[in-house]
């Protein structure tokens, strides 16, 4: 990957982009013809990458601090089967597509970590890294919470 991220500043850039990217696709899809459930679901894990893109700003103007507390465990879920976008997605396959896009963010800070050139840098990453584990967390207990079980089979 070779990151050199050279501050907490570039950072925290860097992953303020992340997060708009993430707000402009669930918007993005809340706007397909899918069913008023599948898009209530995206319409609010849009605003959920705002406030979280909110804070990251709010951190880098130092009004605020990421949380320095540990998820154990982030990675509980255990999807079998991909979900797609498409048209007729049930709310079961929208909370799918959300928990792999939040673990997709939480490997890549993980690797950029590992990656890291100092300290600060190294720090950073490892707390935007929870803050996805997080946001994963609260996904899938959502999805255990409709679907009863933390694995998709069909």
């Amino acid at each position: 990957m070779n990151s050199k991220f050279d501050s907490v500043d570039e950072v925290l850039d860097y992953a303020i982009e992340k997060e708009e990217e993430a707000a402009k696709f669930y918007a993005d899809l809340a706007k397909r013809p899918l069913s008023e459930e599948v898009k209530k679901a995206f319409e609010g894990f849009a605003e959920a990458e705002l406030k979280h893109k909110r804070l990251l700003e709010e951190v880098k103007s130092g009004k605020a601090q990421l949380k320095d507390e540990s998820i154990h465990n982030p990675v509980i879920t255990k999807i079998i089967k991909e979900a797609e976008v498409k048209g007729d997605m049930t709310i079961e396959e929208a909370l799918t597509i959300a928990i792999k896009r939040e673990q997709v963010s939480y490997r890549l800070y993980i690797e950029l970590a590992v990656e890291a050139m100092t300290y600060e840098t190294l720090d950073i990453f490892v707390r935007l890294a929870q803050e996805e584990a997080r946001h994963k967390l609260w996904i899938e207990k959502e999805y255990k919470k409709i679907t009863g079980s933390l694995v998709q089979t069909s």
